[in-house]
């Protein structure tokens, strides 16, 4: 390592690197940030449209899935080859702040050949939320995301965890038709 750094044009070519390597992260880092809130806030407002969706059905159908369907084409948010967006629905009565319940539905959107398909439920006990019980849904979307932050936090040797998530509650205002 001595005889590398004995000579002064290896000197100055590894200081060089090291500040190329500094001013690419201070670059490039407003960007990735900037991108990385840019994907998250579009994805609360396909949450927000979910939440909307569903508080007039009481509960996820195909129609609701395929909309969000449809919002994650339109935002051209598709993750890479077989990686995939879960959606979470949940019916309770308290909202707690807990996201754990027996009433929940759950879909994930894979991409398959650069087309998203989920439109099945993966689990389905959520039932129907209404506006007379008082019933509150809760809506969370886990998708996988953060590459290009990821790409230049990886400069300095850190790493973010590479998956959005974001959550949301509404009061049903579906009512009971047989009643």
């Amino acid at each position: 390592m001595n005889k590398v750094l004995s000579k002064k044009g290896n000197v100055l070519t590894m200081e060089l690197a090291i500040i190329l390597l500094i001013l690419t992260f201070f670059i490039f880092f407003p960007f990735a940030i900037y991108s990385s809130y840019q994907e998250k806030n579009i994805l609360e407002d396909i949450k927000d449209r979910g939440l909307q969706i569903v508080s007039t059905t009481g509960r996820a159908d195909e129609d609701t899935i395929r909309t969000l369907m449809n919002e994650f084409n339109f935002y051209k948010l598709k993750p890479k080859q077989g990686q995939e967006i879960t959606i979470t629905f949940y019916n309770i009565d308290i909202d707690s702040g807990e996201m754990e319940s027996e009433k929940k539905a759950v879909y994930k959107f894979v991409n398959n050949n650069g087309l998203l398909e989920g439109i099945e439920p993966i689990e389905d006990t959520m039932g129907i939320a209404l506006k007379e019980n008082r019933d509150i849904i809760r809506m969370t979307i886990e998708y996988p995301g953060g590459d290009f932050l990821n790409s230049i936090l990886r400069l300095i040797g850190r790493k973010t965890k590479g998956t959005y998530k974001v959550s949301g509650f509404i009061m049903s205002e579906a009512v009971d038709e047989e009643g």
